[in-house]
């Protein structure tokens, strides 16, 4: 990856790789685009390139720039709005996989809604999907409890789905910060005859399943046990129109995990681990394992 795609990704500055290779005027005009987002990151950058030494023709800009930002703290930055950028394996070198984010990173939950940041459950079942393509080609895909749309965009990106219901109990993230992703990502909510998008607010056992659909994804669903008894009902539902549930879920605390497990088995449902990790991207070991589960009738 190289420098522009690290800034790109808000790789922590004390990890970046500087690729003098690449001009610095080049360098210039991508720090300032991310500056109208994210003015912390970019002081940090700026102060790093500072104690390395770097780009000593362009030290008058360098230090004028960071100067401009002394003022700025990691508090200013706290609750705003950032888009973080993610890479994925792809198998065209020419053309590099990505999908952006508008999101919080340090933000938990807003108005009860966890949309607001990309849970590591989410980008392990994009890996998952991108090993798994053939699984996805030419279906019609719902999401629960989306979030930010990652696993879903990734989806579209890929354009190997039919019909995309991308789905959320929280209707205002769904009116807007959902929309704003798709946007950002390019992709037309415009629907056509051979690309349908439909992002709509579910609730679990209340609102209605649609009843076109080949496959169900979820990303880290699974955290509240009681949400259990709805959740299960609507995977039940779905399975009245589907042929499996892919589940992705952090393993935070193994007996919620293993209450999940026995309120399917309930319901006669079977569910099967079909992946785990306890690493994710460029290695990195997770505080929690990963597990993808399968679930069928």
């Amino acid at each position: 990856m190289n420098t522009i795609d690290q800034l790109y990704s808000r790789c922590p500055v004390n990890q970046l790789q500087f690729d003098e290779e690449i001009p610095f005027q080049t360098l210039q005009e991508h720090l300032l685009k991310i500056k109208e987002i994210n003015e912390y990151y970019i002081k940090k950058v700026l102060k790093r390139i500072i104690d390395l030494g770097l780009y000593e023709d362009d030290t008058d800009w360098i230090y004028d720039e960071y100067v401009t930002l002394l003022n700025v703290t990691e508090q200013d930055q706290y609750s705003k709005i950032d888009s973080i950028r993610y890479f994925f394996d792809s198998s065209d070198s020419d053309n590099k996989l990505y999908v952006d984010i508008y999101e919080k990173p340090n933000l938990i939950s807003a108005s009860g809604t966890t949309g607001f940041r990309t849970w590591e459950a989410s980008l392990y079942l994009c890996d998952y999907i991108l090993a798994n393509k053939e699984l996805f080609q030419h279906k019609n895909v719902l999401e629960l409890g989306c979030g930010t749309g990652i696993c879903s965009i990734l989806l579209n990106k890929l354009n190997i789905i039919n019909e995309n219901y991308v789905t959320d109990g929280d209707s205002e993230l769904v009116s807007n910060q959902l929309v704003k992703n798709f946007e950002l990502n390019k992709i037309s909510l415009n629907n056509s005859d051979t690309n349908k998008i439909m992002l709509q607010r579910l609730w679990w056992n209340e609102d209605t399943i649609p009843s076109d659909i080949d496959i169900v994804i979820g990303a880290d669903i699974t955290f509240d046990s009681t949400l259990f008894d709805s959740l299960c009902q609507c995977l039940l539902q779905c399975l009245q129109n589907c042929s499996m549930c892919l589940i992705s879920a952090t393993i935070r605390n193994q007996d919620t995990i293993n209450s999940f497990i026995s309120k399917t088995e309930s319901l006669g449902m079977n569910i099967q681990e079909i992946e785990r990790t306890n690493t994710l991207r460029h290695k990195q070991t997770l505080l929690a394992p990963i597990v993808i589960y399968k679930i069928n009738k």
